[in-house]
């Protein structure tokens, strides 16, 4: 749900405005992170057409700015939507390129209309420990030969995935490198330190 921070809203001067306003305005606020000097923060606000808009800021000294990081843009998202709420800032054609001021990004959200996501896994893996649902033992999901491990398909040979060799996982003896991808495919040299031994 869109909402925006009342006690943080400009309502004098020529940007002012006041709650009838609704979802519109400008927002001035400072915002704390890790330990660092407060960041001020202008944010121009509104939800016409269709679209909930915030543009922002990072103001210093009397007239200075900075484009926001990730985490600002972040903060700001928490701020003026809930959790769950899918915002986003969008990249578009060249040829529709406006940029009125410098150092300011924008987040967006269509009214009425869920915004289609790609599956989280074509990010990464949420968690570093999946259950095989055949055996019930943990595994660490991004050692492929783990994964191929527990398919428990007779057809796949485990030998041929790097860092395995039959159903036991290769420690290297000298480094103690246990990751899959740290293994030569046909040889039993360690990619982490280099050394080569035999089993």
């Amino acid at each position: 749900m869109f909402k925006v921070p009342e006690i943080h809203r400009l309502k004098t001067g020529m940007f002012g405005s006041d709650e009838s306003y609704g979802n519109n305005g400008v927002f001035i606020m400072e915002l704390l992170s890790h330990g660092k000097p407060p960041k001020r923060v202008h944010c121009l606000v509104s939800d016409g057409e269709g679209w909930e808009h915030v543009s922002t800021s990072i103001v210093y000294g009397r007239s200075r700015s900075r484009t926001p990081t990730w985490d600002d843009m972040c903060m700001i998202k928490e701020l003026f939507w809930d959790q769950e709420d899918c915002v986003v800032q969008f990249h578009p054609p060249k040829s529709q390129y406006v940029n009125m001021h410098p150092n300011v990004l924008h987040l967006w959200r269509k009214q009425g209309v869920k915004f289609e996501t790609p599956p989280s896994i074509l990010v990464g893996l949420k968690t570093k420990v999946m259950k095989c649902k055949i055996c019930g033992e943990e595994f660490d999901p991004t050692h492929l030969a783990l994964v191929a491990l527990h398919r428990h398909d007779e057809n796949i040979d485990p030998s041929k995935f790097i860092g395995i060799k039959g159903r036991k996982m290769i420690k290297c003896p000298h480094c103690g490198s246990v990751d899959t991808t740290a293994w030569g495919p046909d040889s039993d040299k360690c990619l982490d330190c280099g050394l080569t031994w035999s089993v």
